[in-house]
């Protein structure tokens, strides 16, 4: 009998998370899933702690790897579990991230109310406490979508929203599997960083999404993840200019001709294709802050009250808040 939800978790040398992303999938208050671990070529003990669950429950876990145990990638790795899962759902959940004990009853429950949409996700927990360090316990804050939540969103408002604000991409989600023959599944030319964010495209942009108000997903922040090591290693915006590439590319192949998200998306993508007028527009703009700084600085010195409040009444006017 097919499971209702196949959870595919992908991972590369996470053994010092992964049995957690695990635990969280057994704590689960709805037990109708499965569990597809993907492993994308470890060389730590994570291959281990895989085989570890999945061999007592072969008919809940599954372990996956590639030919030869190569390295593929993300998204062939997810592309992988995808192809070999069977539910009528399909939930993703990152090797370095946990679920709330709620979540799979949850989203489970939203979309069989909702046949319409394709997919909901949730505000992401970003997850600084796990440490346990008394300097990250305050540290803790829930995503703020952009939106109101509770609602279904049709394209392409979701695309044109995380293409302004990255932090507003949709996260933790679930997802139909029947969308899949209109969406298609991720793009294995990405290994990396916006693997996720590519695939989101290809979902916003062509199906309804319900966007909840409830936190389902926990976020940990760490100096080894896919992202910090990004940052850290200069490649954020190498990876940022072909991911917008391919949105452009995307939307010329789908015949996208929304004047609101193709502004978003050139506007996005200016600061790449004119790096030097772009730095130039950025050191004259801490100029101005800068300055702004300091002359308020010398004016609540020197000048009385009065005039103060008279020239931060003309900068408000001039859209300058301090």
């Amino acid at each position: 009998m097919r499971p209702v939800v196949s959870i595919v978790l992908i991972f590369f040398n996470e053994e010092r998370f992964l049995s957690e992303a695990i635990e969280s999938v057994l704590a689960q208050d709805f037990r109708d899933w499965e569990l597809l671990l993907v492993d994308d070529g470890s060389s730590d003990r994570s291959s281990q702690i895989a085989r570890r669950y999945a061999e007592p429950f072969p008919q809940m876990i599954q372990y996956l790897q590639h030919p030869g145990g190569r390295n593929c990638g993300m998204s062939a790795s997810r592309n992988l579990g995808i192809t070999q899962s069977q539910g009528s759902y399909i939930a993703l959940l990152d090797a370095d991230d946990a679920w709330m004990p709620y979540t799979l009853h949850e989203q489970v429950a939203i979309l069989d109310a909702h046949p319409e949409v394709a997919m909901v996700y949730g505000p992401l927990l970003w997850w600084y406490s796990w440490t346990g360090s008394p300097e990250d316990q305050r540290r803790d804050f829930v995503q703020n979508l952009g939106l109101d939540p509770d609602t279904i969103v049709s394209p392409p408002k979701l695309v044109t929203l995380f293409l302004k604000n990255e932090h507003t991409v949709p996260s933790g989600i679930l997802l139909r599997r029947s969308a899949l023959a209109k969406i298609g599944l991720f793009e294995d030319s990405f290994s990396g960083m916006y693997e996720d964010q590519v695939f989101r495209v290809k979902v916003c942009l062509k199906a309804p999404v319900y966007v909840a108000g409830r936190v389902w997903y926990k976020w940990r922040k760490h100096s080894g993840s896919c992202c910090s090591l990004s940052v850290q290693q200069g490649g954020y915006h190498p990876a940022r200019e072909e991911f917008l590439k391919w949105v452009d590319d995307c939307f010329a192949q789908e015949g996208v001709r929304d004047p609101i998200l193709r502004k978003v998306l050139q506007e996005a993508r200016w600061r790449y294709r004119h790096p030097l007028l772009y730095r130039g527009a950025e050191w004259m703009k801490r100029s101005r802050e800068r300055t702004e700084e300091f002359l308020m600085a010398l004016g609540r010195r020197v000048l009385p009250r009065s005039v103060r409040r008279w020239l931060r009444h003309c900068l408000r006017l001039d859209g300058v808040h301090h």
